[in-house]
């Protein structure tokens, strides 16, 4: 498994035409986050991601949640119940609305040493996509409308991309692979598996995201190697 520990980068363009705000939310292939969880105490904490576990130390006392097809909701509630020596629970944790019910098992998270986390200091635990084989994006609260779903998820298999909002999903298409592309002399097509979802994915016009609901792209393949995926959103 991969030792990293990355946040997912957003870009912010501002779109002459109307004044709109264009915002470019990307995310590669290891950088797809599960869930972001938060240390709101006073004292001393850590967090470790394990092959088969998580581990949280608050104030001195341990607090171990072992990975064995737990969904994702259980592993949020059990990381919150963590308490500290005094029996006070101090951790919060969010999850991306949508995937509740993804399942977390041994070795479907990036490993990651034990971290000290400070209050208020947020932490992402990261999917290992060599195990879930699925490339998410986020697109965080706030009106607008997601216009192109964009990357280049690498891998083998047919990729299965899908759009939620608030938890509902909005948006479904399979784009069966390998896609044929003209090869350099342009008289032939050939055999393509990385896909360009950019140029496959129509959204009409466009997808709304709330005030307070949350946007969420995923693109699932039989295996998941390299690239990664994104979002374009309007906002007004």
């Amino acid at each position: 498994m991969k030792n990293m520990n990355m946040i997912i980068t957003v870009c912010a363009v501002l779109a002459v035409a109307g004044f709109a705000v264009a915002d470019d939310v990307w995310c590669d292939y290891d950088e797809a986050s599960p869930l972001v969880v938060k240390y709101n105490g006073t004292e001393t904490a850590t967090i470790q991601v394990a092959a088969g576990s998580v581990v949280q130390v608050t104030d001195g006392t341990t607090t171990t949640t072992l990975l064995a097809d737990i969904t994702l909701a259980t592993l949020a509630a059990a990381l919150r119940a963590a308490e500290d020596d005094e029996g006070d629970k101090e951790w919060s944790v969010k999850y991306w609305a949508g995937i509740a019910a993804d399942t977390v098992s041994t070795n479907d998270l990036i490993v990651v040493a034990a971290n000290a986390v400070t209050k208020e200091a947020d932490f992402s635990i990261k999917w290992d996509v060599s195990n879930q084989k699925h490339y998410d994006a986020v697109v965080q609260p706030g009106v607008g409308t997601i216009t192109d779903i964009i990357g280049e998820p690498a891998g083998t298999g047919d990729a299965t991309v899908s759009v939620y909002v608030g938890g509902e999903r909005r948006f479904y298409q399979t784009i069966v692979s390998p896609t044929y592309v003209l090869s350099a002399t342009s008289t032939v097509n050939v055999a393509n598996a990385t896909i360009n979802l950019g140029d496959l994915i129509d959204l009409g016009a466009g997808i709304r995201v709330g005030a307070s609901e949350i946007g969420f792209v995923r693109c699932e393949r039989t295996t998941a190697t390299t690239g990664g995926i994104g979002a374009s959103v309007s906002r007004p």
